[in-house]
């Protein structure tokens, strides 16, 4: 196997039999490269120096935005799982007015991409492209595309006429425990506040319950692209708890050592997330959705309604339904971010506790 040069570089060599690309059905085999990272080498089969095959390449820096890149043993990368461009439909629908009812439908599992068809999922309803590009690795900036199938540029041709622009933070701000202010907590009672001293006395033993509430602070810009003139700011919010339940057990050896074992029970909520529109420096809208656990979630403001069915982690396709008035490129593009870059899953996935935080916290 590819020897690793350190212990957080595991970059495998390239093998001496280079298989050709996966194709139908396959039976992979994915081993760890190093318990210091998350890279794995894949086997065709088995293990063994003649079956590797491929290499999944985790990059990305610590906190930042996750990227999972798969590349072939000669590094090249495959493109087929990461490029999603749809094909230009038979039929191209002319660009959307009054208002609207789109159904989003996810393009590909690897990027975040997605094809909006108009009323239903059907090949003749292909309506338009919401293409999102990232800078890099390193560079948390999101820019989202909202993009036609008019595709006349002869130095891009996969590109569309773009008719909004959207840029916004994929790293947002979090503050919890000692460094919240919870100063606009509208008098909520919090039935886990105990005095610190009280904690302490409280979580000292084996088993050990810790609750740490939290707030999410971030922001998007959106503006038209082919009719000039729209110019939005979204700042949003949101609140919610994380709690950590510590149990500590302690075995024997067959020496009759005494062994010591920790295990972490962690778990994030949300409670509620604030949407606030902006033009021009003046607020023209405000609306919330108070979040349960384990239930369908819906929207509706002045723009749009929009419902994401089956849960927070389902993949089926979003529904945006644009109201009179209103640009439905700008409801749409405004209503496919609140479900997914600004919705509970994805402001769990962002949040990392930051447990040395949490007032009467005891490590273990």
């Amino acid at each position: 196997m590819g020897a690793c040069a350190s212990m957080c570089e595991s970059t495998p060599d390239v093998p001496a039999n280079i298989i050709a690309d996966p194709e139908g059905a396959c039976h992979f085999v994915v081993k760890s490269c190093s318990t210091f990272n998350k890279d794995y080498e894949v086997y065709r089969d088995a293990v063994d120096e003649n079956n590797r095959w491929l290499f999944i390449n985790r990059g990305g820096v610590r906190d930042a935005k996750r990227y999972l890149l798969i590349y072939i043993p000669i590094m090249g990368a495959c493109a087929s799982m990461c490029e999603s461009t749809p094909d230009v439909p038979a039929n191209i629908i002319a660009d959307p007015e009054g208002a609207c009812h789109f159904v989003v439908k996810s393009c590909s599992t690897f990027n975040k991409d997605y094809e909006v068809y108009r009323d239903a999922v059907d090949e003749n309803n292909r309506w338009l492209f919401i293409n999102r590009e990232g800078k890099g690795f390193f560079d948390p900036t999101g820019f989202i595309d909202l993009e036609n199938y008019t595709r006349i540029d002869p130095e891009n041709k996969k590109k569309g006429q773009v008719l909004w622009k959207l840029k916004y933070n994929e790293k947002p701000h979090f503050a919890m425990g000692a460094t919240l202010d919870d100063s606009d907590s509208e008098g909520e009672f919090d039935a886990g506040m105990l005095s610190q001293l009280a904690r302490v006395l409280m979580n000292t033993g084996n088993t050990r319950f810790y609750r740490m509430k939290w707030k999410m602070f971030n922001e998007a810009k959106m503006k038209s692209v082919k009719i000039p003139g729209g110019a939005f700011e979204v700042k949003i919010k949101a609140k919610g708890f994380c709690t950590r339940q510590i149990n500590i057990t302690y075995t024997r050896d067959e020496h009759g050592n005494q062994q010591r074992h920790v295990s972490y029970d962690d778990r994030e909520y949300v409670n509620k997330i604030t949407y606030k529109v902006k033009m021009n420096g003046e607020t023209i809208d405000t609306f919330s959705l108070n979040c349960c656990e384990g239930r369908e979630l819906e929207w509706d403001c002045g723009a749009f309604q929009a419902s994401l069915k089956s849960g927070w982690f389902s993949k089926k396709p979003h529904e945006i339904h644009t109201k009179p008035g209103i640009d439905p490129g700008f409801a749409l593009l405004f209503g496919h971010i609140c479900i997914t870059e600004f919705a509970p899953d994805e402001i769990k996935k962002d949040l990392k506790p930051n447990w040395m935080l949490c007032p009467g916290y005891v490590p273990p």
